[in-house]
C-alpha cells in the first residue's frame, strides 16, 4: 500500500503484579516513528486475548487519529489469522475480534504476521508500560525506551 502507515502493536502480562502492558508504534511509508503510545491496564487476561486487545486499541487509535491506510503487524499468530478469517466461529475472543473487524471496515488495512523479532519495538513499549504503569504518547518523535532498536531498524532499510 503506497502512502500507508505500518502498525505494531504488542501486550505484555506481569501475572504477578496484576496488570498488563500494551505498546502500540506507528510508522509511516518510509519507515520514520509517526507516533508511539504504551498504557497498562490492570487485571489479566490469557495472552492471546491481551495480545487481540493490543490489535484493537491499535487500530482504534489508528482510526480516532485519522490514519485510514493501515498495515498491521503482531507477533500473536493466532490473532493475525483470526483477523484474516474475519473472525471466525472458533475464535476465543470473539468480542474483541468483531471490534476489531468493525474499526478495519471502515478503511482499507492488510493484516501480517511477523516474528517477534521483527516485533521488537512494540515489545519493548510494553516492558516499559509495565515498569513504569503510567500511560504517554508521542508524537513524530522516538520513545527513549524504544530508541537504539528503531534506529537499528530504521538504518537496515
Amino acid at each position: 500500500m503506497v502512502s500507508s502507515f505500518k502498525l505494531n502493536c504488542d501486550a505484555a502480562l506481569d501475572s504477578k503484579g496484576g496488570i498488563m502492558g500494551f505498546g502500540i508504534i506507528v510508522r509511516d511509508w518510509v519507515g520514520k516513528v509517526f507516533t508511539a503510545k504504551i498504557f497498562s491496564q490492570n487485571g489479566a487476561l490469557e495472552p492471546t486475548a491481551a495480545e487481540a486487545m493490543a490489535v484493537f486499541y491499535g487500530v482504534k487509535f489508528c482510526q480516532e487519529n485519522g490514519l485510514h491506510k493501515i498495515i498491521i503487524e503482531s507477533d500473536a499468530n493466532r490473532v493475525t489469522t483470526a483477523i484474516q478469517n474475519r473472525g471466525g466461529k472458533t475464535c476465543r475472543f470473539g468480542h474483541l475480534m468483531d471490534d476489531i473487524l468493525l474499526i478495519l471496515g471502515s478503511f482499507p488495512s492488510e493484516v501480517r504476521h511477523v516474528k517477534r523479532k521483527a516485533n521488537k519495538a512494540a515489545h519493548g513499549l510494553t516492558r516499559a508500560a509495565i515498569k513504569q504503569v503510567i500511560d504517554a504518547i508521542w508524537v513524530e518523535e522516538i520513545p527513549p525506551c524504544i530508541r537504539n532498536i528503531v534506529l537499528t531498524e530504521f538504518s537496515a532499510l
